[in-house]
This record gives C-alpha cells, sequence and structure tokens, in this order.
C-alpha cells in the first residue's frame, strides 16, 4: 500500500512539476524492482557441501528410495572396488549424508519392515502389528490438492508387502494410493503396468507384466527401467508426487553372499535415481532421499590390493547381526535436514521441518539473480 501511495504521489509531483518522462520512468522502474526484490528474494541461499543451495525451501516433490541392507561403509565399494577413474561416483551428488539410528520401543534391531515403516510413519512403536497402521503415512500429512503417491516394491513379498495391511479397525493406508509391485501376482489377482509403455497412474494395486510372462519366475523388465517409467509418466506437471520405493533386492543379494552383483545393483540404483534421467523436465522443488535399513554389515579387504577379491567376486565376511547405524543421503529442498545422525522415526519430522530466518540484502540480491 505504501508502495502504491508513493507511485501516486510521484506521478503528481512530475505532473505539476513538468518533469520528462525518462525520469518519471526510471522512480517506476526503482520501484518495481524494489518489489520484485521482495517478492523473490524470499528464498534463502547458502552453502551445503560446498555447493550453492536453497535453505528451508519446502519439497513439492519427493523421492524416497528405502534401500534394505545399505549400510555406512557400503559407499566404500562403490569407491574403491567397482569403480574405475573413469566412472561417476553418484553417491557424490547428494548435498547431505547422514546416519540413521534404527532403535525402537521394542528392540536395538527391528525387522527390516518394521524399520522402514518407521522411516515412513515416523513411530518409534513399530512392532508388525495392525496398530502401526492406525498412524498416519507421510504422504497423508502432505496437505495439497493435486497430490499423487506413487510406490515402486522391488523384490517384496508377503511379509515385506505394503498391499494388504490394514489397521485394527480394517482400515486401508494405501487408500488413493498406486501400488506398483514387481512380481507376477497371481492369476486374477490384479491390473498390470508395463515400463515400455505409457499412460497415467491411478490408485489400485499394479503388477509387472514384464513378470508376468512365460513360466520364468526372473522377471523381464529391471528395477531401474521401473524407475524411469514412473520418472517419465508418473511426474506430471503442477501436481505434487510422492514416490517411494521400497527396495529388498539388495539385501537378499548380499545374504546370498553376491557381493560383486550386489554392488553392481547399488551402482545401477544409484544411477537410476539421478534427475538427469527427467530429461530436462525437472520436477519443481524436488527431495531426494535413499535411506538403508537393517544395515547388512561387511567385512571389507584390510588393503587396497585385496579389493580385487571384491572385484573378482569372491565371497567376504558377513557379520552375525545387522548394523546399529544405516546411511542416509539427500539433496534438493530440504536436504540440509538429513546431515548429521537422527532416528528412523524422526525421517517425517525432517521432511516438514522448514526453519525460518531473517532475509538479508544478499538474499534479496540473489533471489532477483535466480530468478
Amino acid at each position: 500500500m505504501k508502495i502504491v501511495l508513493l507511485l501516486v504521489s510521484v506521478d503528481n509531483e512530475f505532473q505539476n512539476s513538468g518533469c520528462e518522462e525518462e525520469l518519471k520512468y526510471k522512480v517506476y522502474f526503482t520501484c518495481y524492482l524494489f518489489i520484485l526484490l521482495i517478492s523473490f528474494g524470499c528464498g534463502s541461499s547458502a552453502y551445503l557441501n560446498t555447493n550453492r543451495h536453497k535453505m528451508s525451501q519446502a519439497p513439492k516433490n519427493i523421492i524416497l528410495s528405502q534401500v534394505a541392507g545399505l549400510g555406512v561403509t557400503h559407499l566404500g565399494a562403490l569407491k574403491f572396488g567397482l569403480q574405475s577413474d573413469q566412472e561417476i561416483d553418484f553417491s557424490e551428488s547428494y548435498s547431505c549424508s547422514g546416519v540413521l539410528w534404527p532403535q525402537n520401543f521394542s528392540t536395538m534391531r527391528p525387522k527390516t519392515f518394521d524399520a522402514m515403516n518407521g522411516q515412513i510413519f515416523g513411530s518409534k512403536s513399530m512392532d508388525g502389528s495392525c496398530q502401526d497402521f492406525e498412524l498416519i503415512p507421510f504422504w497423508d500429512r502432505y496437505l495439497t490438492k493435486d497430490k499423487q503417491v506413487i510406490i515402486l516394491e522391488i523384490g517384496s513379498d508377503k511379509s515385506t508387502s505394503l498391499e494388504g495391511k490394514l489397521s485394527c479397525e480394517g482400515k486401508n493406508i494405501l487408500e488413493k494410493v498406486t501400488l506398483l509391485k514387481m512380481n507376477s501376482g497371481k492369476e486374477g489377482s490384479g491390473e498390470y503396468f508395463d515400463y515400455k509403455k505409457r499412460g497415467a497412474f491411478k490408485p489400485g494395486v499394479f503388477f509387472d507384466r514384464n513378470c508376468a510372462l512365460g513360466n520364468n519366475k526372473k522377471c523381464q523388465s529391471t528395477a531401474f527401467e521401473n524407475i524411469r517409467y514412473v520418472f517419465e509418466n508418473g511426474f506430471v506437471k503442477n501436481k505434487n508426487v510422492i514416490f517411494l520405493i521400497r527396495d529388498f533386492n539388495y539385501q537378499k543379494l548380499l545374504k546370498k553372499r553376491k557381493f560383486k552383483a550386489a554392488f553392481t545393483y547399488l551402482q545401477a540404483l544409484f544411477s537410476a535415481l539421478q534427475v538427469e534421467n527427467f530429461q530436462g523436465n525437472i520436477p519443481r522443488d524436488l527431495l531426494t532421499l535413499v535411506l538403508g535399513s537393517s544395515s547388512s554389515e561387511i567385512e571389507f579387504p584390510k588393503s587396497a590390493t585385496d579389493w580385487n577379491s571384491l572385484i573378482e567376486g569372491r565371497s567376504l565376511s558377513l557379520f552375525r547381526y545387522s548394523g546399529l547405524q544405516s546411511l542416509s543421503l539427500a539433496r534438493g529442498a530440504s536436504a540440509e535436514n538429513f546431515c548429521g545422525s537422527f532416528f528412523d522415526s524422526e525421517v517425517v519430522e525432517r521432511i516438514f521441518f522448514h526453519a525460518e530466518r531473517k532475509k538479508s540484502v544478499t538474499d534479496f540480491f540473489q533471489g532477483i539473480i535466480e530468478w
């Protein structure tokens, strides 16, 4: 209002004094620039992990990848065991890294399914009972009119799938959710999806058409093709999309002591999650999270020369129990909330935490430059 009165006052002065049109234009332009500085300088920019990062930016689109078995030390296998100097370390594209504590009120080492649910429900009370599903999953706390929730389960079975999990009162947490399962399902049990075809997503349970071909139990599609399929078809403009990936394949490969295959798989997963796979149509205010769960602890080689044993696929030693910490990686909107150490149950809180701080003149100018 004050700016409008200022413009009116200036206009009257010009009319009374007969000033030139050019000077009048300069005053109007200065006021207009001031408005832009306020409007577009609201983003608070800083540096995170030596890269410029906009702080306290609420995510409008979320990719949350839960990887069973992923531990903090596993990145060493990618850096020293598999990658050559010419290959890209995709894990370095993440702005923030941290460690997750899985402990809850019941046990020091929760089951993988319970630990994963602790991350999406924001609770330490997970024990696998119907009471777990009385709680509100994080996507239902995300209040927006144009919301789409897509869940991709990779390598899940009856005990680890969210399908059919009901609250004690019979409420289904997958209401209005699209669940994609990388298995064939029972005959006549549901509809199918196919990564080779395009189309919009609708709520319901869908099985992988490429896992139902012939009598071969092995899927003809890969997890990474299905992730790109969701990237290309699920992230619709002007919609807020939550894409949850629950991966159990990585943990299965580790338990079978197929270490080379496991780390090759992990490298491919990081590659599939790169924003470049959106082919220039990167969703607005995107938060990408990779969270480990029930980490498989591995006795890695002692010396650099012994890493050949990993490359050649020789057996390494697995610890008897899962680790007390898992890996957390984050980039994009609100990634700064996932630096450091925190519990599984704090993930939801950190997704929705957006600190407010006073904006400086530098922030205003940075905002107009970025705009």
